[in-house]
């Protein structure tokens, strides 16, 4: 058996489109019973939500104050954003902010930066797509600075401070791991190791991971990087587990109905309008049943795998092989998967959980 670290997708700051306040009131107390039930498991998982800005169902748009309040109902869970969009940040700011959730926290708080990609969240935000790329490394390094020293200086095309302290210091040392998610291409996976910093891909089938490794590893040594800086994890696993291939086929399918499909349908990645004469929207959430997607998307959907358990634990040991510690946990069947799947590799959950 392998024992890996495991982020469990059950704790979401969201409900479904327009919310009444109360219903938000009572989505997030029931965050509050997830973090709690999974904490006393003493297991090591981790908790995150995702920051996204403007959408309707309410995502969280302050991803560390949430994280912070489920931190004080538990004792042994780890939190991270999945991701904080840091190009729409002011990185001093979330630099005082994740020091401040390290000693709410106990010394349980995690960075989790992307270069975020939704038109909508760069418009709430006023901040520009164009030089993403720039923005999250230099802003990452800002943060790992700020952290990491007493009085910090930096000079770069984006950001530029002088003789800067940050205050509370973190209990974490040097800092908190600062990974770099959502990366899908190799270029993702070369800037986190060029710089040093812990990696979780994305949307990778296992050559495509085992490439970007390969990357990650060799952009790290070209750079001098320290080997013991670096991590490698997985981001959603495309499995979906259910006792035969048929009972996963109708989680997926109970996916794609679901509010959380149509969140991501109006990012505007996923249809294509051409024949309505405008280029992929980000505006409608009115995908249907058989509406043409993008390659973006299709490709998202052709990815997907139907996985038993024994299946599933097959896949996942593919990812430990590769070097991986940290990926998330498999969608469908929650009883099979907190059961049956992922025992095998957190040792601790055998006959720790009934069968209710």
């Amino acid at each position: 058996m392998n024992e890996i670290e495991i982020y469990q997708g059950n704790i979401k700051i969201r409900k479904d489109r327009f919310p009444p306040i109360r219903s938000m009131v009572n989505t997030f107390r029931s965050s509050l019973d997830s973090a709690a039930e999974l904490d006393a498991l003493g297991v090591p998982f981790i908790a995150g939500t995702a920051e996204q800005h403007g959408n309707y169902d309410c995502w969280s748009p302050f991803s560390l104050g949430a994280l912070a309040a489920l931190a004080f109902t538990t004792k042994n869970l780890r939190f991270q954003p999945t991701a904080l969009p840091l190009p729409q940040q002011e990185p001093l700011r979330v630099a005082e902010d994740l020091a401040l959730f390290d000693v709410i926290s106990g010394g349980r708080a995690e960075g989790g930066f992307g270069y975020g990609y939704c038109p909508r969240h760069f418009a709430v935000t006023g901040t520009e797509r164009d030089g993403r790329a720039g923005r999250l490394m230099e802003g990452m390094e800002v943060v790992r600075l700020a952290l990491s020293q007493e009085e910090f200086s930096f000079s770069g095309r984006h950001f530029q401070f002088d003789r800067v302290r940050v205050h509370p210091r973190p209990i974490q040392k040097p800092h908190p791991p600062l990974w770099l998610l959502g990366g899908t291409s190799p270029l993702g996976a070369k800037r986190a190791g060029a710089h040093g910093f812990p990696f979780l891909a994305y949307g990778m089938s296992i050559d495509e991971l085992r490439y970007a490794s390969e990357v990650y590893y060799q952009a790290a040594s070209d750079a001098g990087v320290d080997k013991s800086q670096l991590r490698l994890g997985m981001g959603e696993l495309g499995i979906w587990v259910g006792r035969t291939h048929d009972e996963a086929r109708k989680y997926i399918d109970g996916f794609m109905r679901g509010h959380e499909w149509e969140t991501y349908v109006s990012y505007g990645w996923m249809v294509n309008d051409k024949e309505h004469g405008r280029d992929q929207s980000f505006n409608s959430g009115d995908y249907r049943e058989g509406m043409a997607l993008t390659p973006a998307a299709q490709n998202w959907v052709d990815s997907q795998r139907l996985c038993t358990p024994d299946e599933a634990i097959e896949y996942m040991q593919e990812l430990v092989d590769l070097g991986v510690t940290r990926m998330f946990a498999p969608f469908g069947n929650p009883r099979l998967i907190m059961q049956e799947v992922l025992p095998h590799f957190i040792p601790q959950l055998s006959g720790s959980l009934t069968s209710g």
